[in-house]
């Protein structure tokens, strides 16, 4: 929570500083749903929902704005339904939270409608399962006593999710939506993480090393963009809306 505000009240400092910039760029802010999936080597993982909000910025090219490029600061909610640590083998909820970074190139259609693709950088801020950030690993031992016999010896040791967690992730992302001259839009995106989570042995099949698990999101947004129009009487809102 200590992370999120503090890039909250960065993100609070430098948005006045960049509306006060040239007329090309744009801020403003997202709040939106997602739709997260873990996809495992031998788990059959479940999606689960979660939110994403923060500031975006936008800048357009040209006379038009036709073409522009954005940068997103989202804090995101990620993770799976998942068996993993389960006893009894039902899904309970594998939550990654991340800072993404999503780097995107945008072209806008003329009446509002705009394609976008790009790269991802998240950073894993948190991991936990079923609201626990621990785990408990059995380790089983053998020693000898004096008569040279084996004895086995069963311990338990606690290990953090979030180290068993790439604490960097990067994928490929690539959306569509429409954003009204008023500043107010809706997208959705889909992002495909390109980063093997497993660090150690948290999706491995008897924690054997082999496990690929790759992070997955359908992301549903809201968006108002500050200043997106001009202003001002018919032909210059026309203007506004074409000219980012």
């Amino acid at each position: 929570m200590k992370k999120i505000t503090k890039t909250l009240v960065l993100a609070a400092m430098i948005v006045p500083g960049v509306m006060q910039a040239q007329h090309g760029f744009k801020v403003g802010a997202k709040l939106g749903l997602n739709m997260a999936n873990v996809v495992d080597t031998y788990s059959a993982n479940k999606s689960k929902l979660g939110l994403h909000v923060g500031p975006t910025l936008h800048y357009g090219f040209g006379d038009e704005g036709r073409f522009a490029i954005g940068l997103d600061l989202l804090y995101s909610q990620k993770g799976s339904k998942s068996d993993r640590y389960s006893e009894d083998l039902s899904l309970k909820p594998y939550s990654l939270s991340y800072l993404d970074v999503p780097l995107y190139f945008r072209y806008r259609f003329g009446f509002g409608l705009y394609l976008e693709t790009g790269v991802d950088v998240g950073l894993l801020m948190s991991a936990k399962y079923d609201g626990k950030s621990e785990r408990e690993e059995t380790i089983t031992t053998t020693t000898y006593n004096n008569a040279g016999d084996p004895v086995t010896v069963m311990s338990t040791n606690k290990v953090k999710i979030k180290d068993e967690t790439k604490g960097v992730d990067v994928g490929y992302l690539f959306g569509l939506g429409y954003i009204h001259r008023s500043g107010f839009g809706i997208g959705y995106r889909y992002n495909l993480g390109l980063t093997n989570l497993n660090k150690g042995s948290i999706f491995d099949e008897n924690y054997a090393g082999t496990g690929i698990a790759l992070n997955t999101v359908g992301q549903i947004s809201a968006m108002y963009y500050f200043k997106w129009s001009d202003g001002g009487g018919r032909g210059k809102k026309k203007r506004g809306h074409r000219r980012r």
